[in-house]
């Protein structure tokens, strides 16, 4: 889902004065205030003009099981995003566009990276055995990097409809003043209120307290320190440009993984029928659970991964599998800035928005 809700295959970008932020992480325009922009015709208009890739033809080769299918199908899905990148970035390299144009677009560029995690992640936990409500659980998890994401930037729009704005406090209506803050909480004194949110907390109180709050959170980021850790920024012409060129490498690298996969797949095979009693594929121990396991060093609970293929397929769909996760996402995904976000791997446990 993006910014305004719709499907993938929608570009329809909205105005809006107000946003709210829900459970699913799909931010919703305020309804009494939605404008259509020109954004939408503008996506639309760039998509048609990328010359797409003919994914479904590159996997002709990966139908012939349901586990390669599985493969197939990422492919396909996993392709057709990264196009859809590529039409925001293009969109991006117009100079005409204002800043809040490109807060929008780099929204939905998150949203686009939320949606790349999903797909690169889901074929792992569906071969494990999963069911789909808790293959949907556990993708789930890339929720909260995008809304600690989306944060940064309607904080950024925020200010811009304020300009008078400066540090990392927010003004309320009623005189009080809100401190953002992505992860958990540092330590809370002083006569508060909290909300818990998508991304975090958001504390609410006089500047003193809030002062005192600020300084005990273990790091402090602006919107440009986002942008620095962004793997695909489109906030200025020179980043969408460099974005587009990035995405044409890595469509243009990934088409030649995904042949040279097809021509594993059926070299595999051919020797798996000239000797059916070779043992070409090490054989895992006994147990669906044993024969998965996550990477030694890994970001997401998601990330399953089969330990000891079986057969040719499942030897193609290990390769498949880390290809989609150690270079696609994280060449295209948050993969920067999640570690600042996760305390799993060590990152710090409250960030307090500037």
């Amino acid at each position: 889902m993006h910014i305004d809700g719709s499907k993938m295959a929608n570009f329809t970008c909205y105005k809006w004065s107000s946003v709210t932020y829900t459970r699913n992480n799909v931010l919703i325009p305020d309804v009494d205030s939605v404008e259509v922009s020109e954004l939408g015709s503008g996506l639309n208009d760039a998509a048609s003009r990328i010359q797409s890739k003919d994914w479904s033809k590159a996997v002709e080769g990966l139908r012939d099981n349901d586990i390669v299918e599985m493969v197939a199908s990422s492919v396909v899905e996993i392709g057709s995003t990264m196009e859809r990148m590529k039409a925001v970035s293009k969109l991006a390299e117009e100079s005409y566009l204002s800043k809040e144009d490109r807060l929008t677009l780099q929204a939905e560029m998150t949203s686009l990276q939320t949606e790349l995690f999903k797909q690169t992640h889901r074929m792992g936990l569906k071969r494990a055995g999963f069911s789909k409500k808790k293959v949907d659980e556990y993708l789930s998890e890339i929720d909260r990097f995008e809304a600690s994401s989306l944060v940064f930037i309607e904080r950024e729009r925020a200010r811009l409809a304020n300009e008078s704005e400066v540090g990392p406090f927010t003004a309320n209506d009623d005189g009080s003043l809100s401190l953002q803050i992505v992860g958990f909480s540092p330590g809370l004194s002083g006569d508060v209120t909290v909300e818990d949110t998508d991304y975090g907390l958001k504390v609410t109180g006089d500047e003193e307290d809030l002062s005192a709050i600020y300084e005990m959170c273990d790091m402090h980021l602006s919107f440009e320190d986002f942008l620095e850790e962004s793997k695909l920024s489109v906030m200025t012409v020179d980043s969408a440009a460099w974005a587009s060129d990035s995405l044409d490498k890595m469509m243009d690298g990934f088409l030649k993984e995904v042949e040279s996969i097809t021509s594993f797949y059926g070299h595999l095979k051919e020797r798996q029928a000239e000797a059916p009693t070779e043992v070409i594929i090490p054989v895992g121990e006994n147990g669906k659970g044993a024969d998965y396991e996550a990477p030694e060093y890994w970001l997401f609970e998601s990330d399953v991964r089969i330990k000891r293929p079986k057969n040719p397929s499942e030897e193609v769909f290990k390769v498949a599998d880390t290809f989609f996760k150690d270079v696609i996402f994280q060449k295209l995904g948050f993969a920067d800035f999640i570690p600042k976000i996760n305390v799993k791997v060590g990152g710090p446990k409250s960030i307090a928005l500037i």
